[in-house]
């Protein structure tokens, strides 16, 4: 798990290196939890544990928040 955890954490140094630099204010924990539920429901689907249209519909509800 050790690569994988650097990997997110060059992930969030990149997410929030974006953030400063486009003078957005900081992310609350709301985003920031919406994010880490974007990232899983990505994985979920890429490794086969949802089809498409489980896939959109998880999405809708998570862009909707």
């Amino acid at each position: 798990m050790g690569n994988w955890k650097l990997w997110i954490e060059k992930l969030a140094e990149r997410i929030s290196m974006d953030i400063f630099n486009s003078g957005d204010d900081p992310l609350d924990s709301d985003e920031a939890e919406r994010i880490g539920r974007l990232l899983a429901l990505e994985l979920d689907f890429r490794q086969g544990n949802l089809n498409s249209e489980e896939y959109e519909e998880n999405l809708l509800r998570v862009e909707r928040r």
